[in-house]
């Protein structure tokens, strides 16, 4: 009983301050493989929510192989009605890395078939930071985000690309390994030890800090 009223009160508390409530999504909770069986079963409600937990990533890493965003766009909903499909793809372990490395596939389809491949671009994977307007870390430290923008325009395209992935996106190095169509997760391993020892110089947990602000 207690927790009834308990229930009854906030409910009330909540339509008076206009505050809403909103429920935890049951897919939060799954593996990204429950998930993936939940969408080859017909789940369009697990469909539905990756798109929207992926949505934004997907389109930002579309835009470092086109600046074409209609195409873009269209590539990533062709992407979803494929995922669709009951008789594809039967097991998938990582959802982001697949659907990230489907996209890529999905521009250069495009680019090609529309006669347009010029328009294909090498992924720069450029790292812009708002220096003078952000507020994540204190006055002290401005100079220091400054040190690491230079630091990260020094790096390779493969470097900052691995360094995005797995601070930004929080792949695995397997998972980074697929997506950019890498044989071994070890290569990732040695990409990313290299743009570290060249980011020594700066602040590794500045580096930290900022990432997990983005």
């Amino acid at each position: 009983m207690k927790s009834l009223k308990l229930t009854d009160q906030r409910s009330k508390s909540d339509a008076e301050t206009g505050l809403k409530i909103h429920p935890i999504n049951p897919f939060q909770s799954l593996t990204d493989a429950d998930i993936w069986k939940a969408i080859k079963s017909g789940d369009q409600k697990a469909l539905s929510y990756i798109y929207e937990r992926h949505l934004n990533d997907l389109f930002r890493f579309g835009c470092q192989f086109t600046q074409n965003r209609d195409l873009i766009k269209d590539c990533i909903q062709d992407v979803f009605i494929a995922i669709g499909y009951k008789d594809s793809n039967s097991s998938v372990s990582s959802i982001k890395s697949y659907l990230f490395k489907s996209l890529y596939r999905e521009i250069i389809r495009r680019l090609k078939r529309d006669g347009r491949s010029k328009e294909l671009q090498e992924g720069s994977f450029e790292v812009e930071l708002d220096i003078e307007s952000s507020m994540v870390l204190k006055d002290h430290h401005r100079e220091k985000l400054a040190k690491v923008q230079s630091g990260l325009k020094a790096l390779s395209p493969k470097q900052r690309q691995v360094i995005l992935h797995y601070y930004y996106d929080g792949l695995t190095y397997d998972e980074i390994a697929q997506v950019m169509g890498i044989q071994h997760k070890n290569t990732v391993a040695k990409l990313m030890s290299r743009a570290i020892e060249m980011l020594k110089q700066i602040t590794i947990s500045v580096i930290l800090v900022l990432f997990s602000t983005f």
